[in-house]
């Protein structure tokens, strides 16, 4: 939900929108859900914003919190609240409590603040958000509780969960239907309860305050408070069961269209069992309501572990068990909790914290487990589950979902949707592939293109530990690029000399850091100090800075190009770009730089220049008029002096014997009839054209050339070219070809795959019977499913072309080693294709249709050999 909108901001297009956010709830990647581990915003400690640990963030003179454009009615501290001097005392940024402090005046009704102002003595406020831990709500809950807003004309109302601050507080006075608000800031919002209570406290003796069931002054109300608490509770709270076992939820007596029935707000759940009602089996006690069941729900909480005995000693067993987070015991009164020393406790990775006089896990008993998935390296952990019982015998359940952002609406939606932003992100960082993944791809970029195993998993475990084996302490905690970047830098594998010489080690250099090398090693001095300007270098060279073609980068990390490297099993992925344009462009590009500085004359890396003339001429004029030089001149100025000092700063030393003696000569030759600065220019083009400039590894050369291969004579045959256009993705293969009519199964039987394809298609995508242009099987060919099939309405060219026998469709063709179900692929009992879910994989395979391999040569390849290979052969090219 990262979206940009009509507001252009070239810095950072991106910008969160809440009134956007799928607020419903969300599974993670291993069958629990985004919030697992997250506390109950019901179980925080009571006034969380003066508790240890509360976090505020300056807003200077604007009482708007960052992610939202509406702004609150903040609270005004009264004078002498310690929070209101914390407050005044802090100058910028995040201001944390480093204790609790204890509450004032109306801060002691309060159950949470949204932005707090802080009035100056020398006049003005300043303004902080109060930032609420990350916490989140059960979308399923007893006693629903119905709460109000009018919008204008129209009334808004839904179901909240007593427990959570879902309103605001409206009394009225015996059978009154004028509301008066009691909210102390605009947007305040209370627990269903805490309303109640103080309806209660206003009432004089002899009289009656309650919360309103319907009050007849509602924009007095919405502008102080927005939705209420009403004391009307919500008839139900429904599930719909979907075919698939997806359920959304449903509210009765709601005007939001979000939780009515048939509504497509649909999330996964976790079933027990793996089973759910369907209509079938008559929807276990339920309505059925078309092809789902809506059910009545019970939402119960128990303990996780009851018994000391049973809990487990692992920190990942206590993790995997119990979902729900608590926050910390210390953020609690003090004496709330306190750190259990029993046998039981000490028997596991973890601290445990009781509540006084407590010997046995309870329902509020607190787990503090090491995890990678915290900035801490640990999290709170409740010893509770919530499960959702469905039907009228409960016999179907799933765990309770949790979710971040409200159902309903309050100014800290805004800031729940980036804590659930952030939860997304902390979960795939602490993915177990993250680091090894991590680790792989810097490897390649900075040291080599094929890491061992080794190499990788030193690097992914540095990442990991916050530390690099070698000694050095980096942060001590998961998620450390630093000391991976160490492990990778410091390992044998970057730093042997005898790896060199192994001509799989090492990398192609990528072409901007190629350019980038040259002006800082051969010292670029710029005219009048002005910004380096480099002009079209994507279409030139293949790449630069913030010019990637697509998201896929300027390359492929798994690229290979053909030959020696692919029959190998090794990649290149920079020899994607190192194509032969790209190749002659940057050595143009260097030619006009050494020869006249930084300017557009011969095919040069700069902007426009006039008065280029040839090669020789002009000369003069075209380096007055450049940009800037390169400046760089070597001490030891004598022909193999001057070539070892390319040598180190361009090569690295790497430059072999047989190169630099090639240089040196060359060297020698013109200074017989130039001037040392025009001779010195030569050798620099010389070693900028090495391969030691454009590899990282040594250069072994071989006095023998390279075989060419053998072609052919001709036959006299005529000439044929096949032209494949290869669509690299994307293409809605469902529609192009589609089962139209005359279709049997094995046996002969009539079957109609076009009402299966719109069964499944559904209604938008499916396309009509009618609309598809019909191509007929005419030679009846075996094994055919349909005697006629229908092309995309657009394919007309297709259809005219099929009729004339032109053209072919061949369906089923795809990247899968074999037929396979679901079922089949979740239990790993067939064999599957490399990297079935990769897109870049998967067009090699499309390529190459060899499920087992990314590095066979494609159909067209493999089509040519075959050629090339007849008796007498052809003579084929491409």
């Amino acid at each position: 939900n990262y979206a940009g909108d009509g507001d252009k901001n070239m810095i950072d297009p991106c910008k969160l929108q809440p009134d956007w956010r799928d607020a419903f709830p969300k599974m993670d990647l291993f069958g629990g859900y985004i919030g697992d581990g997250h506390p109950l915003c019901a179980d925080l400690p009571p006034r969380s914003f003066l508790r240890l640990g509360a976090t505020y963030r300056l807003l200077g003179h604007s009482d708007t919190p960052v992610w939202t454009a509406k702004a609150s009615g903040p609270f005004t501290p009264a004078l002498g609240s310690p929070l209101r001097d914390f407050l005044d005392a802090a100058q910028s940024g995040d201001v944390v409590l480093t204790s609790s402090l204890p509450c004032h005046g109306d801060e002691c009704r309060l159950q949470s603040v949204d932005v707090v102002e802080v009035p100056r003595a020398s006049g003005g406020s300043l303004y902080f958000e109060f930032i609420r831990p990350p916490c989140v709500e059960f979308a399923f809950y007893n006693a629903p509780q119905r709460v109000r807003e009018n919008r204008g004309n129209q009334d808004t109302v839904r179901c909240a969960d007593p427990t959570t601050l879902g309103g605001g507080t409206a009394c009225c006075s015996g059978d009154g239907t004028t509301a008066t608000p009691q909210c102390s800031y605009i947007g305040e919002t209370v627990t269903f309860d805490e309303a109640r209570r103080q309806c209660a406290s206003l009432a004089e003796p002899g009289s009656h305050q309650a919360l309103c069931d319907w009050y007849s002054n509602p924009i007095v109300v919405k502008l102080e408070c927005g939705y209420t608490w009403t004391n009307a509770a919500c008839d139900r709270l429904q599930v719909q069961v979907h075919p698939t076992g997806w359920v959304s939820i449903v509210h009765s007596d709601t005007t939001d269209l979000h939780f009515q029935r048939d509504n497509r707000n649909l999330f996964r759940v976790r079933w027990s069992g793996g089973s759910h009602p369907t209509p079938d089996t008559g929807c276990a006690s339920c309505d059925v309501h078309g092809d789902s069941c809506v059910c009545e729900v019970q939402v119960q909480e128990v303990p996780v572990f009851t018994d000391g005995g049973a809990v487990p000693a692992s920190a990942a067993a206590l993790r995997q068990m119990l979902p729900i987070g608590s926050a910390a015991p210390d953020a609690f009164d003090p004496g709330t909790y306190q750190l259990c020393s029993l046998a039981w406790c000490d028997a596991v990775e973890a601290e445990v914290y009781l509540r006084p006089g407590e010997t046995r896990p309870a329902l509020d008993t607190i787990f503090k487990v090491a995890s990678n998935s915290s900035i801490d390296g640990f999290v709170h952990l409740l010893n509770r589950v919530s499960t959702v019982r469905v039907g009228g015998d409960g016999d179907f359940s799933f765990r309770n979902t949790p979710h971040f952002v409200s159902f309903i609406p309050t100014l800290r939606a805004a800031r729940d949707a980036e804590h659930e932003t952030e939860a997304v992100l902390d979960h795939l960082v602490t993915h177990p592939n993250t680091a090894p993944f991590l680790a792989h791809r810097l490897i390649q970029r900075l040291v080599t293109s094929n890491p061992s195993p080794r190499y990788v998993k030193a690097a992914a475990d540095a990442f990991a530990s916050g530390a690099h084996t070698g000694g050095l302490i980096f942060s001590g905690k998961y998620g450390d690029l630093g000391a991976m970047v160490a492990a990778i830098l410091l390992d044998q594998e970057a730093r042997s000399p005898t790896l060199e010489l192994d001509p799989t080690h090492g990398l192609m250099r990528e072409p901007v850091l190629k350019v980038m090398h040259v002006l800082r090693a051969m010292e670029y001095t710029s005219v009048d100090d002005r910004h380096v300007e480099l002009s079209s270098m994507q279409s030139r060279i293949g790449q630069f800075v913030f010019e990637s073609p697509s998201v896929f980068n300027f390359y492929l990390p798994e690229y290979t190009p053909p030959g020696p490297v692919m029959e190998a099993g090794l990649v290149a992925p920079e020899a994607q770009i190192c194509t032969t344009p790209n190749l002659i462009s940057f050595l143009n590009g260097m030619v006009s730089l050494v020869m006249d500085g930084l300017t557009s004359c011969w095919k040069g890396f700069g902007w426009g220049n006039t008065g280029c003339g040839g090669l020789w001429q002009n000369l003069a004029r075209r380096r007055a008029d450049a940009d800037g030089r390169l400046a760089f001149a070597p001490v030891d100025q004598s022909p193999a002096g001057a070539v070892a000092a390319l040598d180190l700063y361009l090569t690295g030393g790497r430059l072999q014997e047989r190169t630099r003696g090639l240089v040196v000569s060359r060297f020698e030759e013109e200074l017989l009839t130039k001037n040392f600065s025009e001779a010195f220019r030569i050798a620099q083009l010389l070693v900028l054209s090495a391969a030691e400039f454009h590899t990282t590894n040594a250069a072994a050369m071989s006095d023998e050339y390279r075989p060419q291969p053998q072609r052919a004579e001709p036959a006299g045959r005529p000439y044929k070219a096949i032209v494949a256009l290869f669509l690299h993705g994307g293409a809605d293969s469902y529609n192009i070809l589609v089962p139209h009519s005359g279709c049997k199964d094995a046996d002969g039987a009539s079957l109609d795959l076009y009402a299966e394809y719109a069964a499944v298609r559904g209604e938008g995508l499916a396309i009509p019977r009618d609309d598809l242009l019909p191509i007929t099987d005419t030679l009846q060919a075996p094994g055919q499913a349909c005697s006629t099939f229908g092309l995309h309405p657009r394919l007309t060219d297709v259809q005219t072309l099929f009729g004339e026998g032109a053209a072919a469709l061949f369906a089923n063709v795809g990247a899968l080693a074999e037929p396979i179900t679901k079922a089949e692929f979740k239990a790993k009992t067939k064999p599957l294709p490399l990297s079935l879910f990769a897109h870049n994989a998967q067009q090699i395979a499309a390529a190459n249709l060899h499920a087992d391999s990314l590095t066979a040569k494609g159909v067209m390849g493999r089509l040519a050999h075959a050629l090339a290979s007849q008796d007498p052969p052809y003579r084929v090219g491409s």
